[in-house]
Order: structure tokens, then sequence, then C-alpha cells
């Protein structure tokens, strides 16, 4: 019996994926994918000089890093963590995911920015109302003290209205968020 020599090496990653698609295990691993490599086509010359190869024995694409050794499978349709073939046939895929988390991430600062001008402005009321209430405790007359009340009566009130303000600012951002997974994009 002669041992043939292998002419791919599988990385760690590359073992991972194919146990993880195939269920081969990780001893087996270098044999298989040297047969999946058998009569495989050339797709494509990707970054790096990294050679894209599609095997005819399995639905599967594997990329090939320099001295042989195999970088990562792609996964067959409907497997994995994205669907198959994702920077090949993916691309607009890939760009509305790119524009859909720039406008998320446009989105979270200006959420950001206005919650925390928001929560400011509540606070420095607060602190207005805390003044007035020591101010109607000093008064002597009792026509200061109204005075006083009715006025706190109208801060407090935009108080309230600033912290509707807040909740629904959050909600709007928090649906944003939700649209944005959608398209499969990390909020």
């Amino acid at each position: 019996m002669t041992i043939k020599p292998l002419k791919y090496r599988p990385s760690v990653h590359a073992i991972e994926r194919l146990r993880e698609y195939f269920g081969t295990s990780e001893i087996h691993a270098t044999d298989y994918a040297n047969e999946l490599m058998v009569g495989a086509q050339f797709v494509e010359m990707a970054q790096k000089g990294r050679r894209v190869f599609k095997s005819v024995v399995e639905d599967v694409m594997l990329v090939i890093g320099e001295g042989g050794v195999i970088i990562t499978v792609l996964p067959p349709p409907g497997k994995g963590k994205n669907n198959a073939y994702t920077m090949h046939e993916g691309r607009l895929s890939d760009v509305i995911k790119a524009a859909v988390q720039r406008e998320l991430t446009k989105a979270r600062r200006t959420f950001t920015r206005e919650y925390r001008a928001i929560t400011e402005e509540i606070a420095v009321i607060g602190m207005e109302i805390a003044q007035l209430s020591l101010n109607k405790a000093r008064a002597r007359s009792p026509i200061t003290q109204k005075h006083i009340t009715d006025k706190v009566a109208l801060i407090h009130a935009r108080q309230e209205e600033l912290a509707e303000d807040r909740k629904a600012l959050k909600a709007e951002y928090q649906r944003l968020q939700d649209e944005a997974k959608t398209y499969a994009v990390e909020a």
C-alpha cells in the first residue's frame, strides 16, 4: 500500500468549518479536504493572492492560500452564518449591509447626543425646581409663595414634556435597531 502525498493542508478554521458543515472528524479533515479539491474548478483570484475553488464533489467553495493551505471553506447553500458564497454572489447584499450599518451608526451618534441633551435639560430644570422650592420655604408672603408654586407647576410640566420626548426618542432608536436587524446588521 502506498501513501499518496497530500497536496492541501486545511487550517484550524477550515477544519472547524468542515466538521460543522459535513460532520467530518478532525482526524479525517485533511483527507476530506483533499477529496474536495480533486477536480475542483478555479473561480477567482481573491485578495492577498488567495485562490477560490468550487468543488465538484460537494456544493462548497474553498479558499486556498500560499503553500496549499486551505484557509477557509465557504458553506453550501443554507448552511453557516452567512448564506452560501456571499463573497461572490452577495455583493449587492454586502453594499446594503454596509449602508445600513453606516446609517445605524449615524443614528446611534445622533440618538446619544440628543438623549444626553434632553437628560441634561431635565436635570437643570430639577435644579431650578429645587431652588424655587427653597425660595418658597424662605418666602413670608402667601402671595409670593403662590406665585412660586405656580411657577414650579409650569416648570414641572415642562420637565414631564421633556421626559416624554426622551422616551419617544428612545423608542424611535429601538425601532431603528430592530429594523437594522432585518438586514443582519449588528445593532
